[in-house]
């Protein structure tokens, strides 16, 4: 039996469902780790780490998610 992937539409590029719920959920639990590990006592480095954190995660997806996109470039006659 063949799994049936669903597919949504983002910003106009089509991704599968599941891979958009597990990229926003490590990028959640990156961010709120990056915000949770700053000072107590200072709001702006809070943001600033949990910023890192964001990164660190979009980071992790891009490797984990690699594109499935073929690009031809298709060169015209003149």
């Amino acid at each position: 039996m063949k799994k049936k992937s669903t597919l949504i539409e983002i910003w106009g590029d089509i991704v599968l469902l599941h891979h958009l719920v597990i990229a926003i959920v490590i990028i959640s639990i990156t961010t709120m780790i990056g915000h949770l590990q700053a000072p107590a006592n200072s709001r702006p480095l809070g943001l600033l780490f949990g910023l890192s954190g964001a990164l660190i995660g979009f980071a992790i997806i891009t490797f984990i998610f690699r594109p499935k996109r073929t690009i031809q470039v298709v060169e015209e006659e003149v």
